[in-house]
């Protein structure tokens, strides 16, 4: 059956008529990385509009990536026993084509490598246009957006109007901060240096044009972009030392570095 119709575009409904009868597909995979072109699923998870679970552990016959394995655990030898797309996908486009909504964490990752992976193992073509998306990452993004008045309602179940001074008091940040501490210590366990390197990552100078890698200065704009600071650069440093828009910390870095050089 799925040989007749894999050369046929999917056109179950538009996105105009889910709304009369909404089937909700939820899914979730596991790949070998993030590029939805080369990379390959290793794990599909679905559930349909009537509950009934499907997982299915795949095959991929390429390698997985260190940092994806890190991600979900799936290693090569895992699943190299592990039954091939091919076993699968008659059931599972079956399960697709009942659905006329798909609901997906990183929706655009998950379907264009599902349409990917459809379409190289035997010709099936799935359209974006069959399908209303939800992507409940999106939706947490829109009803707590990145602000100091979502953080204040989220950790301390507090509302302020942005014209209240209270919102740009540090106390507030003060409470933020502990009641952060309380509720993810696993956050704090290692100490504050720890969480520095976790959220915001390697420092380096503060400005624009140094930046740390493995321990090391690097530039991070202009024609040595990338490239480690070297003795070799001094001259060029000395230039940027004499640029209005330097910071402070750029300019004394400039001065150190130019110091221990000589």
């Amino acid at each position: 059956m799925l040989k007749e119709k894999k050369d046929n575009l999917v056109k179950k409904s538009t996105k105009a008529e889910t709304s009369a009868a909404e089937r909700l597909l939820f899914v979730s995979v596991a790949a070998t990385g993030l590029d939805a072109f080369k990379d390959r699923i290793c794990k599909i998870s679905v559930v349909d509009h009537k509950g009934k679970e499907f997982n299915y552990l795949i095959n991929p016959e390429i390698s997985v990536k260190d940092y994806a394995v890190k991600a979900h655990g799936f290693t090569d030898d895992q699943l190299k026993k592990a039954q091939k797309l091919e076993d699968i996908v008659e059931e599972l486009v079956e399960i697709i084509e009942a659905h006329n909504v798909v609901v997906a964490y990183n929706f655009s990752f998950v379907f264009q490598i599902l349409q990917n992976e459809l379409y190289r193992v035997c010709g099936y073509r799935l359209l974006e246009e069959s399908f209303t998306f939800v992507d409940p990452y999106l939706i947490f993004k829109k009803l707590y957006p990145y602000s100091l008045k979502n953080a204040v309602k989220t950790f301390l179940g507090q509302d302020y109007k942005l014209n209240d001074s209270s919102a740009f008091s540090a106390k507030v940040l003060k409470d933020i901060f502990h009641a952060q501490e309380k509720n993810n210590p696993e956050f704090f366990e290692q100490g504050l240096r720890k969480l520095e390197h976790f959220t915001i990552g390697d420092i380096g100078v503060p400005g624009r044009w140094f930046s740390l890698k493995d321990d090391n200065f690097v530039f991070a704009i202009g024609k040595f972009k990338g490239k480690k600071v070297t003795e070799e650069h001094v001259d060029y440093l000395n230039w940027l030392s004499s640029l209005e828009d330097i910071t402070v910390s750029e300019r004394k870095f400039i001065e150190d570095f130019s110091m221990n050089a000589s």
